[in-house]
């Protein structure tokens, strides 16, 4: 018995075979490379953290000192980012103090929100984002506003060890109003 092959046939068929394993092996060679690889964290994170805000003593307009502020607003949003820069949960906080009736020691010194955050680190390039207003006013109608944004890594995290938690320090002085 034999067989005829026709030499079309078999050149159609090499030519498919050779496509399919040129599509093949270019898939497995042209993995996306994970641009977050090399920062990856070797263990998860999951530090409880908490907002600190310091009210330095300044004076504004040379007249306003800050510790003798009627009122004092702080408001804003903390998002969690994974890398590269996906965002996640984003919280609100806010906090009102009347700095004429604490002491400066607490003032200067700073003191903690209520809300502890936790949030889960994977990576060293995951950031936490705090975006904020505040404001500060005196009895008679004189106020000045202002507003900042700050961006913290896990590295940047501070640990207080009689807290047994992180924080992240948010400083309000002199130089945050924009007095003009």
């Amino acid at each position: 018995m034999k067989i005829k092959f026709h030499s079309g046939a078999v050149v159609l068929g090499l030519i498919i075979i050779a496509a399919f394993l040129n599509i093949f092996t270019t898939c497995l060679t042209e993995e996306e490379e994970d641009p977050c690889a090399a920062t990856k964290m070797v263990e998860t994170k999951e530090p409880l953290i908490y907002l600190k805000l310091e009210i330095k003593e300044f004076f504004i307009d040379n007249q306003h000192y800050s510790h003798y502020a009627e009122a004092f607003g702080f408001a804003g949003y903390i998002t969690k980012y994974y890398c590269p820069n996906k965002k996640s949960g984003s919280f609100g906080y806010t906090e009102a103090i009347a700095p004429k009736d604490c002491e400066p020691q607490y003032l200067v010194q700073g003191f903690y929100l209520d809300q502890p955050y936790i949030f889960k680190f994977e990576n060293d390039l995951d950031y936490l984002k705090l975006e904020y207003n505040y404001n500060i006013s005196w009895e008679y109608p004189k106020y000045f506003m202002g507003n900042d944004s700050l961006i913290v890594y896990y590295k940047d995290l501070i640990y207080d060890y009689n807290l047994n938690s992180y924080y992240i320090p948010i400083i309000i002085n002199e130089m945050s109003f924009d007095t003009q």
